[in-house]
Parts: C-alpha cells; structure tokens; sequence
C-alpha cells in the first residue's frame, strides 16, 4: 500500500510527520479552506493549507497559527463557538456518512466577519488519536444576501398594514421594484407589480407628475441616492414628509419611509414606502 493510499483509507488514516507532507501537497489543489485538527483536549489545529491562511487575510501558516493561538476554539467568533461545537457532536452521535455543512462567523486579522461553511470529519491516527478533517467555504455574500431578503421580507410584510405603496430599491443595479402600488398612481405612471424600473427616472417622473411646486426641490433632495446614504447609514429607517397631487388634483400629505434592508454597515438595498396622511 503506498502511502497515499494509507493516509485515505476509509476507516482509518495514518495521519504521521510521514505522511503529512503529501495531504499538504493535495489540500492546495481543492477548492476552499482545508484544516486538520485535534478532536480533544486544546483542538489544536496540525494543519491549514494556504487558502485558509488567506481567508483569514493572514500574511503565512505561522501567521494564521499566531492568530488562532493554534486552536479551533479561535477560529469562530466567539459567541459562535459553543454552536458550533454542539452541531459537531450532534453529528459525530449521527455518525452520517455525508458531510453536513454548519455555518458560522470568523473574524480576519484585519477585523473583517466573515460567514464560512465547515464540513468536516471525525478520523482515527496513530500518533494524534482522533483528528477532524475539515473543508471549509466562505459563503459571506450569500449569507448575507439570505440575511437581507429575510429582512426585506420582513420589512414589507410589516408596512403593507399601513403604506399605499411600497418599492424595493437596489442601489446596485439603480432598480427600483413596486410590491405594493397606489392604484391611480399604477395607472397613470404606468407601473406594473414586479416591474422593474428605473429609479432616477421613476423618481424624477413622479416629482414632475405628482409633488407640488413649492415641495419639488426638497423631494428630488430627500430621494437623492446621496442623501439616502447619508441618513440611512445613521438610522433603520426613517420617514420624510411632504404634499403632492393625489388623482383628483387635491393636495394631500404623504409619509414616505425608507427603511434599510442591508446590514448597518453596508448600503446596497432599502425599501420605500408611501402612505397618505388624511
């Protein structure tokens, strides 16, 4: 049996200083974070391969080893680690064949939090006695788009009680969507439900169709891409008054909320909503 072939066998891994150097050389050709570690005691991590070093932003493996204090215990933030390490024994009393992912946070050597999938398994070695083997992904994006599309969701539900109208807005993509729209207002702006629209061009053609004159300036202001950022990243949401034609060319007074999707420190998302004020 060669020694590759030792250190994969399927119930037992001869996991050695002899064998060490050849999962070195194969863990920097998979995809993703790969760490081994000790299944007791300090869980001393044995191994990282250069992608896990990186994901940590860290310069080298003595680096991300400084950083951890060489353990596990350091590697999800703090808060997270008790979690994660009850999904880990849940899983070894499951002893599932497949691999299940459990996700947490870990912070970077510059202070970044990142949302990283771990899929690891438990294995015997002669010289380290039981070890975990672990694969890990950083999912961040995606957790956090879960995350927003949760709250944007939440959101929505929450204002549909009260607001005529109500548009997801994606600063990203300048996109602006209604999932709740004044009727005279759909009509006459043309606006469909799910309808993606433009949103310079959707603000500026309602401020000329429906604000009054006297209210016009300080409404172009207060929908500015600029000033949004500006309030939003202070505040969950906040609301902003002002009059405009309603169908019948009487001045009423409007509520327009904008209520942050995204996390504090981001500002990619937000909903507006429009109520009327009798």
């Amino acid at each position: 049996m060669t020694e590759t072939e030792k250190l994969f066998t399927a119930e037992k891994i001869e996991f050695s200083e002899e064998t060490l150097p050849i999962l070195s050389q194969m863990a920097e050709l998979v995809p993703g974070g790969f760490f081994v570690y000790c299944a007791s005691g300090y869980r001393e991590i044995l191994f990282a391969n250069s992608a896990l070093v990186e994901l940590f932003e860290c310069t080298d493996t003595e680096d991300f080893l400084e950083l951890t204090g060489k353990s596990f215990k350091h590697m999800p933030v703090e808060e997270d680690y008790e979690a994660v390490e009850r999904s880990i024994a849940i899983l070894d009393r499951e002893k599932q064949q497949k691999p299940e992912a459990i996700e947490y946070r870990i912070k970077t050597k510059t202070g970044d939090t990142r949302w990283v999938q771990h899929f690891g398994r438990r294995l015997e070695t002669q010289k380290f006695g039981k070890v975990y083997t672990v694969f890990v992904f950083d999912v961040t994006e995606k957790t956090k788009r879960m995350q927003e599309d949760r709250r944007k969701a939440e959101i929505i539900t929450g204002l549909s009680r009260d607001y005529n109208s109500i548009y997801l807005v994606d600063f990203e993509t300048h996109r602006m969507i209604p999932y709740s729209i004044n009727n005279g207002v759909a009509r006459k702006m043309r606006y469909a439900f799910n309808k993606a629209l433009d949103y310079e061009t959707t603000i500026q053609e309602f401020a000329d169709t429906y604000v009054l004159p006297e209210e016009y300036d300080k409404y172009i202001y207060e929908t500015s891409v600029e000033r949004i950022k500006e309030r939003i990243l202070g505040e969950q949401s906040y609301t902003v008054e002002f009059t405009r034609y309603n169908e019948k060319h009487v001045p009423e007074v409007v509520h327009m909320t904008i209520s942050r999707v995204d996390d504090k420190n981001r500002f990619n998302r937000i909903v507006m909503s429009y109520k009327t004020i009798k």
